[in-house]
């Protein structure tokens, strides 16, 4: 295991940190599996679409910011 992979586990561990102190030990648990279900459907749809997907991520984030606001 690579230096890069456990340094993306600290954010996971605070989660669950988190939620023990708030007595919500549920909710990190949720936090943590959406979290790696996220990460395994990016890397599934980049090992399928390669770079399309990656470039097309910007775009997306910006319809759905656009989308936001005019309901807002």
């Amino acid at each position: 295991m690579s230096l890069l992979s456990l340094i993306t586990i600290i954010p996971l561990l605070f989660y669950l940190v988190d939620g023990y102190y708030e007595k919500n030990l549920k909710k990190g648990l949720l936090h943590v599996v959406g979290f790696l279900v996220i990460g395994l459907v990016s890397i599934l749809l980049l090992k399928t679409f390669s770079m399309k997907f990656a470039f097309s991520i910007p775009i997306i984030i910006l319809i759905f910011i656009l989308i936001n606001n005019k309901k807002n």
